[in-house]
Parts: structure tokens; sequence; C-alpha cells
């Protein structure tokens, strides 16, 4: 048979052989037993033969056991984890390698977000609840009213100590306090300084040359109400939301309709300053990208979804410069993400919980299927960063429920 010749040989030699800066980008695992240099430097080494130029340091038991896994040796953020980075960083430098960071504030067990609003209360979130009854209502214990409705006759009451009273059927407004306040400017840079702030001071040098990116996964949803959201609605809107509260809840045209999408306008605007512009310029300063896969059913572009979770989808994740999904979402919406605002890449996280068995070492069964798997290099050389999972010790982890590794070795 004939060797098929293309007629776009620029473009099928980009896919044929992609520049490293586009190849597959596992996530190495820094858990499951003590993690060694030597043993990092060696993988890398590995990977590298292989042809994967990328890839994404995670820790899967940052603050204690978790999936299985013992806690991870080094500690997140110890000075011997940061003594990691730092030889692996000279060691990547020197063989022109690429390594992404994970900033731990999506899907985690570091819990970083609640250490820090333990130690500061008013950095926590809050959440807009409501009850219906008939004639009279109180809010429930833990929580702060907001605001009255009489339905009947679509007119605000007045709450007394959390306590309100109407002849016919009644919508309370409340809060509770709960989660990470992803609203508040002071928070989000907290919680920002603690990870990338300390990549920063650390390894800033490595900044933009060997660490050239870092990955969120599964953003929390943002809070429903904070401390500050009814001035900032009234600000921004012109009238107060309390004194329309019950539209929230019931639609009478558009009025009703108008009071949604002006609440819904405001919490994408307040997490927009707060968290998602702030975040983009860490990484844009520094050279950086910065690629994401949210909650389902978000990452699939399902609108109400979206809305419940994170507000303003396309507004909020605008930010990202690698917008994108693992394989339960939708990589058109964020193909459209990326086009519309500029953005250089799309990030699919894939085959994370494929069912794996290593005989051998853990670098080379993820790494042949990464590189001979048909259509998967075509894929990340078009616009994908391509996330699939290696072991940085492997021994420890045989019963881990999400198998790490991409596939078994056929042999």
């Amino acid at each position: 048979m004939a060797r098929y010749t293309s007629q776009h040989a620029e473009l099928h030699a980009g896919f044929a052989m992609p520049d490293p800066e586009f190849s597959p980008a596992p996530i190495w695992w820094w858990s499951g037993a003590k993690v060694e240099l030597d043993v990092l430097r060696d993988q890398l080494d590995r990977l590298l033969e292989q042809g994967v130029h990328n890839v994404v340091v995670i820790n899967l038991a940052p603050s204690g056991p978790s999936y299985g896994a013992l806690a991870d040796e080094p500690a997140l953020l110890s000075d011997d984890w940061w003594d990691l980075w730092a030889g692996l960083c000279a060691h990547a430098r020197d063989r022109e390698a690429r390594l992404w960071f994970y900033d731990q504030i999506g899907f985690s067990g570091a819990n970083l977000q609640g250490r820090i609003v333990a130690a500061t209360p008013e950095f926590a979130g809050a959440s807009l609840e409501y009850l219906t009854g008939e004639n009279e209502l109180r809010v429930p214990d833990g929580g702060e009213a907001v605001g009255a409705w009489a339905v009947d006759e679509r007119r605000p009451l007045k709450v007394h100590n959390g306590h309100v009273t109407h002849d016919g059927p009644i919508l309370l407004a409340y809060s509770l306090r709960r989660g990470f306040d992803y609203t508040s400017p002071e928070a989000c840079a907290v919680l920002f300084d603690q990870v990338h702030g300390e990549f920063e001071r650390r390894l800033g040098d490595y900044l933009g040359d060997v660490l050239v990116g870092s990955f969120q996964d599964e953003l929390p949803s943002l809070p429903t109400w904070s401390p500050r959201f009814a001035d900032e609605f009234a600000k921004r809107c012109g009238y107060r939301v309390e004194t329309m509260i019950g539209a929230l809840w019931h639609d009478w045209g558009p009025d009703s309709a108008r009071v949604r999408v002006d609440y819904q306008r405001v919490r994408a605007a307040l997490a927009e300053e707060a968290f998602f512009e702030p975040l983009h310029r860490w990484h844009e300063r520094h050279g950086l990208t910065v690629g994401v896969d949210q909650q389902s059913p978000s990452r699939a572009g399902e609108p109400l979804g979206c809305t419940r979770q994170y507000a303003d989808y396309p507004r909020t994740h605008r930010w990202y410069t690698a917008p994108g999904s693992d394989h339960w979402g939708d990589a058109k919406l964020h193909s459209s993400l990326a086009h519309h605002y500029g953005r250089p890449r799309t990030w699919i996280e894939s085959f994370h919980s494929t069912v794996a068995a290593v005989r051998r070492h853990p670098v080379q069964p993820a790494c042949r299927v990464l590189r001979h798997q048909p259509g998967l290099v075509g894929v990340g050389a078009a616009e994908h960063l391509l996330a699939s999972a290696v072991l940085a010790a492997l021994p420890a982890l045989r019963g881990h429920r999400q198998p790490p590794v991409l596939a078994a070795d056929p042999r």
C-alpha cells in the first residue's frame, strides 16, 4: 500500500511531532509514600524520553490520609516540600521540561479556605435561604434576616428581631454563614497569598520559564450572599434587593425577572472582581497559563447549573487562559470561550478514572498510551492541554479508589 502524503505538510508535521509546549500534561501525584528528589528527577527524565514535556504536580493527601493514601510526605507547603520544588525546577530547567502547580483551591484535602476562615471568621461566605408559611415566621437559629415578602400582596414586610407576621402567606429570606467568601477581595487576597504568593516568593526565578502554569479543579460554588451584598446591590442597581426579595423565588413577569437578573449579575461581578480577575492578573504578570475544570453540571454548560454554581459562567470563566473541563464536560463551550476572549488554549482533564494495573515503573505505561493512543497527540497539538495521571510513589496507593495511572501495560 502506498504511503499517504499529506497535501498540508506543515499542518501534518504539527500533529505528527507537536511542539513540546503542546505535549500531554499528566497529573503527577506526589502521594502514596515519601517523595524524594532523586525519584522525581528520574521520573521526569522518563517522561521526557517518551515525549511528555509538561507535568502537573498535585498532592492527594495534603493534610492527612485521603483516598487510600497516607498523609503526604513531605507535607504540602512545608519547607521540605518547597525544597523538592526548588530541586526539581533546577533539574527541569536543565532538561527544558515544563512544570505546572495545582492551586489546591478546588478539589483538595488541604482545606486552605477552612483554615483561613477559622483564623478570620469574617472571611466566611454565606448562603441565601428562605422559609414560607402562613401568618407568622421566625428566622432559624444561626440565621440572619435579609427580608420578608407578603406573597399575596406582592410587597415587602418588616422583620423585627428575626420575626415577621402577616395575615396571609409569607416568604422570609435569611442568610447562613458557610463556606468561603469568594466575593470578598480581602479574603481572596489572603487565599492567593498562601499558594500563589509563596510560589512567587520561593520560586520566582522559575515563573514563566520552568513553571509555566497552574491548574484549578472544581472550584466550590460561589456564595449566594455576603455581608456586603445588599449594599453592593443597591449601589450597582439603584434599588435595594430586600424590598423585592420575593422576586427571587416568585415570578410575576418582567419586573420580577429583572430582580433575578440583577441578583445574579451582582453576584458574578463581585466574584469576578475579588477572585477571577485577580487570579488572571497574577498569571498574566508572570507569563503563566491557568487551566481549569469546574464542577458538574457547569463544565457541561448546563444553564441552570452554571447559574446556581458560578452566577454567570461565561463572564466569570473568561479569565482562565485555558478554560476547560474533564471528560464529563463540553469542549465546545470552553473552546468558544477561549476563541471569543483571545485565550490561547483550552483544557481537557481526561482519563482520570480509567481503570489501571501497573506491574513495573508507573511512568512507562501511562506515557506509552499518551504517546501512541490514536488521536491524543493530535488533540494536544491542536489546542488542548491533556491531563491524565502519573504517580511519584506507587506502592502505597495500590488501593486508591480513583486509579491514578492512565492505562494498563498491555504486555
